[in-house]
């Protein structure tokens, strides 16, 4: 009954805000507008020049899929920063939640966003290619993913106008999805250590297990690295 009141708050949180609100409802609109990119505009321009979209549309659902963590992610980050601003999160160590319930309530928070709106824009897209289980699975990265988005945003972000400026930077991460259609071999080494790369190869190939494993592999590596290098401190 504690965690559907502070869930209640959360979303009342972000409905006051008209920036947490916009961007908590980005994954479904660019689902929406990709949707519509996919199924009239994209084909249109390649029959054009007498080429075929189709090898490129597990790339557009791959990044569909990746706008969901990306945007859920800043989102909890924006939360977690103004109940540091507003002292929320030293209020919580004198309640029976505390600081660690707080912090695992926002781990919730984005583990059920993203896994709501990871599932809205599969079916927004309509490329029906993964089992139920692939879909978990994907899911999994994509929530963990949004994890340490969040907690790279508030670690780094003093303020919102700043956060925004590195929600941008971010973002660039979307690229590495695309390393296999860039020349040159070192973007693609360095695509290797980053999840969104690994969301694409399972996109593209749903029954390569490597893709899963390294897709988690890499989401606790960096997790590790924002925990150990000490960037996150809900102290301060």
């Amino acid at each position: 009954m504690v965690k559907l009141i502070y869930l209640k708050n959360d979303w009342k949180q972000i409905a006051r805000e008209p920036i947490m609100m916009i961007l908590f409802l980005c994954p479904v609109l660019i689902s929406i507008v990709f949707r519509f990119l996919t199924e009239f505009l994209m084909p249109a321009i390649f029959q054009y020049f007498n080429q075929s979209f189709t090898p490129f549309m597990p790339y557009a659902l791959a990044l569909t899929l990746i706008f969901c963590p990306m945007m859920i992610g800043i989102v909890m980050g924006f939360m977690m920063m103004e109940d540091k601003d507003g002292k929320i999160i030293e209020l919580m160590s004198v309640t029976p939640l505390a600081r660690q319930g707080y912090i695992a309530n926002r781990l919730v928070f984005a583990v059920g966003a993203t896994i709501l709106h990871t599932i809205i824009s599969y079916i927004i897209m309509g490329q029906y290619i993964f089992t139920v289980l692939t879909l978990l699975l994907i899911t999994g990265i994509l929530s963990a993913l949004a994890i340490v988005i969040g907690l790279v945003f508030f670690s780094v972000a003093t303020d919102k106008i700043k956060g925004l400026t590195y929600a941008k930077g971010l973002n660039l991460i979307v690229i590495f999805a695309f390393a296999d259609l860039l020349k040159g071999n070192f973007i693609k080494m360095i695509s290797l250590g980053f999840p969104t790369y690994w969301i694409a190869q399972i996109v593209q190939s749903p029954s390569q297990l490597t893709g899963y494993m390294f897709g988690f592999i890499s989401c606790m590596f960096w997790l590790v690295v924002v925990l150990q290098i000490g960037k996150f401190r809900v102290n301060e």
